[in-house]
């Protein structure tokens, strides 16, 4: 088995399952997807649509009543004056077009 980096194996199986989840619906959406195995920065999955355009699609995946792992520092300019945290003009996107998908697992029986 390939050694996974900073993840434990339960964190890695849940992100994974979103990935593999949100990939299918597109695929029974009509688009052609396939998961990356967490080599693209910022993309888990590209999809295509029927006019051959490509979407590429990032996967969040929390367990029932975790948080969400955002770092606002990816998206908008961020500085602090002793406490007081200043945001600034918004970052470009890495991918223009990229769409996030929040997946929250529930409990598994």
């Amino acid at each position: 088995m390939p050694k996974i980096k900073s993840k434990s194996w339960g964190q890695y199986a849940i992100h994974r399952f979103g990935e593999y989840l949100v990939t299918a619906e597109l695929c029974r959406r009509g688009f052609s997807a396939t998961p990356f195995a967490g080599n693209l920065p910022h993309i888990d999955i590209m999809a295509m649509d029927e006019d051959g355009s490509f979407i590429p699609v990032q996967v969040k995946t929390i367990k029932q009543n975790s948080s969400w792992q955002f770092d606002v520092r990816n998206f908008v300019d961020v500085q602090f004056d002793g406490n007081r945290q200043i945001l600034k003009s918004p970052k470009d996107p890495p991918y223009p077009n990229l769409i996030c998908v929040l997946v929250r697992r529930g409990e598994v029986y």
